[in-house]
């Protein structure tokens, strides 16, 4: 099966178990990272940004759902997990992974267009300028677009 079939398939289900198995405290699924850029190979990993409500023993639900999909898809996915406080204060303070996450992100699962709102409220002239060395790219703060 080509990986990019697998990719997609691996985290349709990720994100369909997580649904079933948070409900209303699933808020949003968000793949960023050297897949979300284009920038990935064979050994990459999936980053994906979970953004629930609340924890709630979430950390056990996700290792069960990594392990079945690494099992089914030979995908590893790389789960982040902020709740919609740790969200808030990464974009209050430009924390350096959120700053990359706006070079390259794939909204995969957002209840009420949450996170697409967030961006929304980002203004362009509160990013800071950097630079950001990927395996086989550079990019700079002035090329994302919001």
């Amino acid at each position: 099966m080509d990986k990019q079939i697998r990719i997609d398939r691996a985290l349709n289900q990720f994100i369909d178990e997580l649904r079933d198995k948070l409900g209303k405290n699933f808020v949003s699924a968000v793949l960023f990272g050297s897949s979300a850029r284009e920038d990935w190979d064979e050994s990459s990993d999936l980053d994906l940004l979970i953004i629930v409500e609340k924890y709630d023993e979430i950390e056990s639900i996700l290792i069960d759902i990594c392990v079945a999909i690494i099992l089914d898809y030979g995908v590893s996915i790389a789960p982040i997990i902020w709740d919609v406080e740790d969200l808030n204060a990464n974009i209050t303070y430009n924390s350096p992974l959120f700053l990359t996450l706006l070079l390259g992100y794939n909204i995969w699962y957002d209840k009420n267009t949450f996170f697409r709102n967030k961006i929304r409220e980002i203004k362009k002239k509160d990013i800071p300028e950097f630079t950001f060395v990927g395996r086989h790219k550079e990019w700079r703060s002035s090329e994302i677009s919001l």
